[in-house]
Order: C-alpha cells, then structure tokens, then sequence
C-alpha cells in the first residue's frame, strides 16, 4: 500500500512538473534578477527566480534588462519598460532605440534619428540622419553637445534640441580648451582642418592640413604642405589669430 501511495505521490510531482516546464517554450538567461520567458501564445515577459511571471508575456521581443529597464517590442515597433512593467517610452512608432542602460537615448522611426528622455518626451526633434557617434549618447568631451548628420553634413546639438551648428561640415572631431576641431574635404587634397568654439561660432574657416591649437600667446599653430618637385611635400608653419587671421606667414 505504501508503494501504491508512493507513486500516486511521483505521478503528481511528475504531472505539476511538466505542466511547469510546459508553460514556457523558451527561457533566456537572468538579467537584473529577472529573466526573459516566452509562452505558447509566442509572445515574450519576464519570470523570476520561481518562474512565476512578473511581466506579462505579450511582447514580440524583449531585451535584457540593464540598470532596472529593458527594451520591448510589438510588430517591429519598440519602446522601454522598468522592472515593475510599467511603460517609460511607449510603443508607439520607434523602430530603433539605441539603449546602453542611460537616458536620455537615441530613438529612430523609418525617417529620422532623434532624442527621447526618461519621461519619453522628444527633447531632440528627429530630423537627423545619425546622432552621436553610432547613435549613441556620446557626447563631445568636455562639452555638453551631440554631433548630429544630415546629408548637408555635421552639425550639433544640445540636449535641449538647440541646434549649436546647423549640419555643413564634413566631420567634427576632438574638443580641447574650448574648440571644436572641425573638417572640410577639398576633393583630391584631402581633409582641411578649423575651429569652432562651444557655441558655435567659426574661429579658423577649415583649410589647413593641420591645426595645432592656441598657445599662451592666444596664437594659433598652422601648416599646410607643399610639394617640393622631387616626390616630397614641404610643410609650411604660420599663426592664426582667435579673428582666423594669419598674423605670422
């Protein structure tokens, strides 16, 4: 009779069991306490630990979770959830959210590039090719500014929407005391360097091969090459003024 009782009591763990493992098709790794799970309905929420559902599986796609928010998605449109499952950025036209666990992000709908906020509010109109670098929020070090591309060029912005420097140059680079390195391509010559500053404001127009930043002096060390008949280039030094004028040839 104990033996009967036994495997009454087998049958049922084996019964419960399987109606557990049943229950979702697909299990990913933890992220942040909480893993992603998909149903026999095909969509996809989150379990935790008990693989109890914490939120509920009716998502399309599911990223991991990083800093306490993940990444959701409905028929190719995404948005951004907290642990709890309530909404952040809604789903509602984003086919792309650039998301590294911060906010603000770089969010793209199937025209442009803009910037959404943690309330989801669109604090940088989309209207760009690409924000940041590689449409992440990276900003220009040492400044509060993003680089933004149209096919006019590059531009920036700040993370208020203002627009710094309207796209028209061909690449803009580092940042040191207060200047922007910015470029020109002048066809087969290649890239022609300038400065801006942090406001926007064009201090050396880009036509130099190499710009070497102001001194204590408040000038400005410049060269362009020349060639010299024999196959070799000779580079020619001069000083730029903060006016971009050329005070020393």
């Amino acid at each position: 009779m104990k033996k009967f009782y036994y495997l009454i009591l087998v049958a049922i763990v084996a019964f419960n069991t399987s109606c557990k493992e049943n229950k979702y098709t697909a299990i990913e790794q933890e992220s942040e306490g909480l893993r992603a799970a998909k149903g026999k309905n095909g969509k996809w929420g989150f379990i935790d630990s008990k693989e109890q559902e914490v939120i509920t599986l009716k998502y399309d796609y599911v990223g991991h979770f990083q800093e306490g928010f993940a990444k959701v998605g409905v028929n190719g449109i995404l948005g951004i959830i907290d642990k709890s499952g309530k909404t952040i950025i809604p789903i509602k036209e984003y086919t792309s959210i650039y998301f590294d666990g911060t906010f603000p992000v770089v969010a793209s709908n199937n025209c442009c590039s803009g910037v959404v906020d943690k309330n989801g509010n669109e604090i940088v109109p989309f209207k760009y090719d690409e924000i940041g670098e590689h449409n992440t929020i990276r900003m220009i070090p040492n400044t509060d500014l993003l680089k933004v591309k149209t096919d006019a060029g590059y531009g920036l912005v700040n993370l208020s929407g203002e627009e710094i420097v309207y796209p028209r140059y061909d690449g803009i680079e580092e940042c040191k005391d207060g200047l922007i390195w910015i470029y020109e391509k002048w066809g087969d010559l290649g890239k022609r360097y300038g400065l801006i500053d942090i406001s926007g404001n064009e201090i050396i127009y880009p036509k130099y091969e190499k710009i070497y930043g102001f001194n204590e002096d408040g000038l400005c060390r410049v060269s362009n090459y020349s060639p010299t008949g024999d196959g070799w280039k000779k580079e020619l030094t001069g000083y730029v003024d903060r006016n971009g004028l050329e005070v020393i040839h």
